[in-house]
């Protein structure tokens, strides 16, 4: 089966979506080089995720669904005190990532992308 249409695309956005945690970093922080290697694991596991997002591992389609169930409920952040210091990065993080988060939800489960996945997996 070929790879959906969509799947480049989703890739590209979620692999943004990620680097933009080193964005909503507080650099005058105390602690913000210790955060930054932090974010910056986290990063790096994500697109080791997106590798095999991409390749169509059923695996990384599962943790792509509970991630956007993570950024769907991140919204809860909107007003957070961290939100406020660093509003426009924070928000625009919070909301992109929300936004693809519905999308994938509904998009990854379409019979036609389940398919690819599963048969990917069986490969």
């Amino acid at each position: 089966m070929n790879r959906p249409k969509g799947i480049v695309l989703t890739t590209i956005l979620m692999a943004v979506c990620n680097s933009m945690g080193l964005f909503i970093i507080d650099y005058t922080a105390p602690h913000a080089r210790g955060t930054f290697i932090f974010f910056t694991v986290l990063i790096l596991a994500g697109y080791l995720v997106l590798w095999g997002y991409w390749r169509g591992r059923s695996w990384a389609r599962i943790l792509v669904l509970i991630t956007s169930v993570v950024s769907i409920l991140n919204m809860r952040g909107w007003n957070s005190r961290s939100a406020t210091i660093l509003k426009t990065p924070s928000r625009v993080m919070i909301s992109s990532e929300f936004v693809l988060g519905v999308f994938l939800l509904v998009w990854l489960n379409t019979p036609s992308v389940r398919a690819f996945f599963k048969e990917r997996t069986a490969a």
